[in-house]
């Protein structure tokens, strides 16, 4: 029993530290969320998304804000 007991103790070491680690690196989302506004500039998106149908139907679909 304390030798599980050790185990588990350095496997929740080991993966405090690692996931310490990513942390520093910042999270996926923010990744993602910086790619897609990347796109938007881009391609000028929020020009040609302009249509009140197009925004409806976004809204409906589950987009509340339109922050980037």
């Amino acid at each position: 029993m304390k030798a599980v007991s050790t185990e588990r103790e350095q496997l929740r070491a080991r993966e405090r530290a690692r996931m310490n680690a990513d942390q520093s690196r910042g999270s996926l989302r923010n990744q993602n969320n910086r790619q897609a506004s990347r796109i938007v500039e881009r391609f000028n998106l929020r020009e040609a998304l302009v249509d009140q149908n197009t925004v409806n139907r976004l809204r409906s679909a589950g987009l509340r804000t339109q922050t980037p």
